[in-house]
């Protein structure tokens, strides 16, 4: 329910005033076991300075040497940064490649997850949250020794608000131990309103004319720290093939579009995201408007002297909506498709939908609604969201989608769910 709110429409919110249902935090899994797991796994990495530590399980890297652990023939390292903290005169700037240091440093605990709401299908949201996040994990099978191994960097999913690569679903052990011959990353960036935000409309905004795309320059400066570094894992920078999932499949998809990065990867994976779910400058700025309403500041200053509690219970309130990557002009062009033609052919890309993708939604509400069957607000809602959204396509789009809806046999809450994946 909290997501499909971003994608544009509030019908099913009408939904839920019509049906008389309340909004609850609680939910039909036990939210307290994952609190509790998620506890379980936090540590911090510390730097390692007594010089004792198995030199067979650290990679020399620009900005330290990180010392991973074994488990099962696979070797991980978690937890590295690969920008510089992202808060201070940093907070809602474009991400600063780690900058070199010659420590030796643990990495043994995923970082923080990016700030945002406590939400029952996103256990990375029950991670200890931060500003400073911008951190990534490598797995790596101690079976193959071979140097110059394929690298795979995953971008997870979480609607652009939410997500985590703590989450137990993103783990690479089990991958590496079937794929030896593959190096997999995973990769943190900022989320919701210190992700995603245009400030072009505040004063003192013109300064971070890159804010509404911050998350998306994330993955990218990753994807430089994985070319300087990666050799050092046993992998080959020159086959790299970046793949997401729901924001992190739009992610891949954006990446293309983003001249700085041009070489830092050679394959694109994905899988239930595109280009189609972004914003325009002007959509941007409802965003924009509330978190100046809610907090209470007029110009960027004011916003830069929030702390990062008052930030995180800034998002408590706005989470529901937040921005997808902008169209701005400026990371970005404004015609995304036309954009597309002139990419490089060298670029290989395989672009996917997980079946019966929309139904994924009948569990979210049922998160959300107390008391209530998720189906039920699904069967009322989605035919709702259909037709908001349909009011708004050109005539040309408009026959599309009715010629679509009229080859359909089955019952309409079907056809429409159909029609959304």
């Amino acid at each position: 329910m909290k997501k499909i709110i971003q994608a544009g429409t509030l019908a099913l919110a009408a939904v839920l005033l019509l049906s008389g249902c309340s909004a609850s935090s609680e939910s039909s899994v036990d939210t307290e076991e994952i609190k509790a797991y998620m506890e379980s796994i936090y540590g911090e990495n510390q730097e390692i300075t007594s010089g004792s530590y198995d030199e067979s399980l650290a990679a020399d890297c620009t900005n330290g040497t990180f010392v991973g652990i074994l488990e099962n023939g696979v070797l991980s390292y978690k937890g590295i940064p690969y920008a510089e903290s992202p808060t201070g005169e940093l907070r809602w700037k474009a991400p600063v490649l780690a900058g070199e240091d010659d420590g030796v440093y643990e990495a043994y605990y995923f970082g923080p997850s990016p700030i945002q709401t406590e939400w029952p299908s996103e256990t990375g949201s029950y991670y200890t949250q931060s500003e400073d996040c911008l951190t990534l994990n490598i797995w790596t099978s101690d079976k193959s020794q071979s140097e110059g191994k394929a690298v795979m960097v995953f971008f997870h999913g979480g609607s652009y608000g939410w997500g985590g690569t703590s989450d137990p679903i993103y783990d690479g052990q089990n991958f590496v131990e079937e794929y030896d011959d593959v190096i997999l990353v995973t990769v943190e960036y900022r989320t919701g309103i210190m992700g995603f935000i245009d400030f072009s409309s505040v004063e003192g905004g013109e300064e971070y004319e890159e804010s509404g795309n911050l998350g998306l320059l994330d993955c990218i400066c990753a994807l430089a720290w994985i070319q300087e570094n990666i050799e050092a894992f046993g992998g080959d920078p020159d086959n790299v093939t970046i793949f997401g999932e729901s924001a992190g499949g739009g992610i891949v998809s954006l990446i293309p579009l983003v001249e700085s990065a041009d070489g830092l990867y050679n394959r694109v994976i994905a899988q239930s995201g595109s280009i189609a779910l972004t914003y325009s400058t002007e959509e941007c700025q409802t965003l924009t408007e509330m978190l100046l309403e809610e907090s209470g500041a007029t110009c960027m200053e004011d916003l830069l002297a929030l702390s990062e509690e008052e930030l995180m219970e800034l998002n408590e309130t706005l989470n529901d909506y937040n921005n997808f990557p902008e169209r701005d002009g400026v990371v970005l062009p404004d015609n995304l498709y036309e954009a597309y033609e002139n990419i490089s052919p060298d670029v290989e890309m395989l672009i996917g939908t997980n079946a019966d993708e929309c139904r994924y939604w009948i569990n979210e509400m049922g998160y959300y609604i107390d008391g209530i069957d998720g189906f039920l607000i699904y069967k009322i809602g989605m035919p709702m969201l259909y037709n908001a959204n349909t009011s708004e396509f050109s005539e040309e789009d408009l026959e599309y989608a009715e010629a679509f809806m009229a080859s359909q046999t089955e019952e309409d809450i079907w056809n429409v769910t159909e029609f959304y994946n």
